[in-house]
């Protein structure tokens, strides 16, 4: 299998790179083909623009809240 460095949306500080992880996670999962095969490549899908960099803040404020309601349960 060839291998692959895609050009990605990244991180402008030291803080977000697991956000940027869960972000590229999710958008992978969401738009995986249904059948690897040797005509599917990753590069028509993955590039720098793959998502806006302004996703990121509002990820952090879904997991806090997620975790704020967790907290609160009983």
């Amino acid at each position: 299998m060839k291998g692959y460095i895609p050009k990605v949306p990244v991180q402008e500080n030291y803080t977000d790179c697991g956000l940027f992880v869960i972000n590229y996670l999710k958008k992978f999962t969401e738009s995986l083909p249904i059948n690897f095969s040797r005509e599917t490549t990753i590069e028509e899908k993955i590039k720098r623009n793959w998502f806006p960099v302004n996703e990121i803040p509002k990820l952090r404020e879904d997991i806090k809240e997620a975790i704020e309601k967790i907290s609160t349960c009983e």
